[in-house]
């Protein structure tokens, strides 16, 4: 590993990753437009860079830290260091001021995943993005379930029949419509693939303003929200027109916890006065201070003065409850194929999953 990577103007980006990915198996490294999406990797480095600035040569000692502070300075453009794990690429937050050689060694050790050519931040191109939506309105790749019962359903009845799958949401409207609770309905979402947003926010710390900016990244999250029988109805009668979950569940939701996915958060300093930091908001080491802004994060309370999505993710499943009790679980295309192969061969009596769900619900059936 004797040999440096260069920065030569005329190189493609396929190029240049190519041969950072040759030189450490374990990283790769993105280029970044201003939206924080990564460049078409057919582009020339001259082509994305802001400024011609001197030849940036890249080797196994250079920190990565700074090494992302270089390409914007001297080149004016963003860069990031990634590693994978489970196929996810994972940008360097921690591991930032560790040199590529012990990254690279680092990822080795730990099991992480050595690179391949195509790989890329999930969930970060509008091409994959738009391929996603496509398949998530084909009715054909998409599977119901009504409280246990309808998981169990016979695979083939749901994946043949378009008709079947618009009656059973029409019967699920017609319980949602019959219900009587004066309660708002319960809405639990899972989404397994990667969202990204920004927190902009702002605390005090000896009368003077800190202003930082959380960058969080979740592969697999949970979601809530609360919403009323109206605009439930109103979510229902969308996802029947055009089956869709991620159009028709525009509500208010809001984060409720992390998955089993690595998921990460990253801290940065906006804005502060170094002189009136006191000693918490510092690490010390052979009698230098550094600061360190996640533990002005840990240590202070922090106001959310803004926030910005950078990827939405899609669901996997929407289930909604009544007083603690499911209504239903609607599943995207993404739904793992165990599940249909553990299908029966039983015909699906929706009346009877409809007269069962009432009985449970509200004590009886209604008339519609």
């Amino acid at each position: 590993m004797a040999a440096t990577i260069t920065t030569n103007g005329r190189k493609k980006i396929s190029t240049f990753k190519n041969e950072f990915t040759e030189k450490f198996p374990f990283l790769t490294i993105q280029f970044l437009d201003s939206k924080r999406k990564e460049y078409d990797e057919n582009q020339n480095l001259a082509t994305v860079r802001a400024k011609k600035g001197a030849d940036i040569s890249i080797s196994g000692q250079n920190k990565i830290n700074s090494l992302e502070s270089k390409f914007d300075k001297i080149l004016g453009v963003a860069v990031e260091v990634c590693y994978s794990k489970g196929n996810k690429l994972i940008r360097t937050k921690s591991n930032n001021d560790k040199t590529l050689s012990e990254l690279n060694k680092w990822c080795e050790v730990n099991g992480y995943d050595r690179i391949g050519k195509s790989a890329k931040l999930e969930g970060r191109t509008n091409k994959e993005k738009e391929v996603s939506k496509t398949s998530k309105r084909s009715v054909k790749e998409q599977i119901f379930s009504l409280k246990s019962e309808l998981a169990d359903s016979e695979a083939e009845n749901i994946e043949n029949s378009n008709t079947k799958f618009n009656y059973d949401l029409e019967e699920i409207l017609k319980v949602v419509k019959s219900s009587n609770s004066k309660n708002l309905f319960e809405i639990t979402a899972f989404k397994n693939n990667l969202e990204q947003w920004e927190e902009f926010c702002s605390t005090k710390i000896n009368k003077t303003d800190v202003f930082l900016k959380i960058t969080r990244n979740y592969f697999d999250s949970y979601w809530k929200a609360k919403i009323s029988k109206k605009d439930l109805i109103s979510v229902l009668e969308e996802y029947i027109e055009s089956n869709d979950l991620d159009m028709s569940f525009q509500i208010n939701w809001i984060f409720d916890q992390p998955g089993e996915a690595y998921n990460d958060f990253d801290v940065e300093l906006l804005e502060y006065d170094i002189n009136k930091l006191p000693d918490d908001c510092f690490d010390i080491k052979k009698n230098k201070r550094e600061i360190n802004p996640y533990k002005i994060f840990e240590n202070y309370s922090i106001n959310i003065d803004d926030s910005e999505t950078l990827v939405k993710a899609s669901f996997s499943w929407i289930e909604c409850k009544s007083d603690t009790k499911s209504i239903f679980k609607l599943y995207s295309d993404n739904i793992d194929e165990s599940q249909l192969e553990e299908s029966d061969s039983n015909e699906l009596d929706v009346d009877e999953i409809i007269r069962k769900m009432q009985s449970d619900l509200w004590g009886g059936s209604s008339d519609n």
